[in-house]
């Protein structure tokens, strides 16, 4: 479904990854937290920085927002 990038397939959705980061943390498993901590901000942090938004979720390609409707 990955490659899909249909609105419910194969996005990225940073409440997830949240609830992923928890997952982890309970597995002892810091290097995957870090990694994934460190790609949800850098994902986030862009668009924030261009358009002073933080969309609901992004394509999973090239990290392009979708704003809310």
């Amino acid at each position: 479904a990955f490659t899909e990038q249909s609105y419910w397939r194969g996005r990225i959705w940073a409440p997830l990854n949240a609830l992923v980061y928890m997952g982890l943390r309970n597995y002892n498993l810091p290097e995957a937290r870090q990694k994934l901590t460190e790609n949800a901000n850098e994902l986030l942090l862009k668009n924030w920085r261009e358009t002073r938004s933080v969309y609901q979720n992004y394509q999973a390609i090239n990290g392009d927002g979708t704003p809310c409707a």
